[in-house]
This record gives C-alpha cells, sequence and structure tokens, in this order.
C-alpha cells in the first residue's frame, strides 16, 4: 500500500559555498522532495527523504577544482569545514 502524504514540511540542510544551513522546506505529494529541491535550486544528498542538499553554485565550484585544479573531493570537503 502506498502512502500519500498531501503537504508536509522537512527541516533540510543546505550547503552554499562558505557557509551552510538549515532551512525548512514544504513538500507536496505531487513531487519527490529531491524533485522539488531541484527545482529551488539544491541537489538533493539522497531522493527519498533527503535530510542534506547542496547548492548548484557549490557543485560547479566543485567541477571547476576537480578539473582544472585536480582537488581531491576529500580536500574540497576538508576546506568546507
Amino acid at each position: 500500500m502506498n502512502i500519500i502524504r498531501l503537504n508536509f514540511y522537512a527541516t533540510i540542510t543546505i550547503l552554499h559555498v562558505g557557509t551552510q544551513r538549515r532551512v525548512q522546506f514544504q513538500f507536496c505529494g505531487c513531487f519527490s522532495e529531491a524533485e522539488i529541491l531541484i527545482k529551488l535550486g539544491y541537489f538533493a544528498a539522497t531522493p527519498q527523504r533527503p535530510q542534506l542538499a547542496f547548492q548548484f553554485q557549490l557543485l560547479d565550484l566543485l567541477e571547476a577544482l576537480l578539473l582544472e585544479c585536480q582537488v581531491s573531493v576529500k580536500d574540497f570537503t576538508a576546506a568546507l569545514d
């Protein structure tokens, strides 16, 4: 049996370039949480019930550093802390 949730709220940690914050989002049952986050400019860390999302600008920076400077993901995430 599939349970359809109509409107609900979820607090998600958002990682931006240079900052991190917790944001409460309102979701509806018409799209998945990940789809709604993508429409808002964030990439969910998990496809279902995400608790962490990344701003696309941050992912663009990671891609540029990986391709141009050969910075490892480990070093990139260490720099975010």
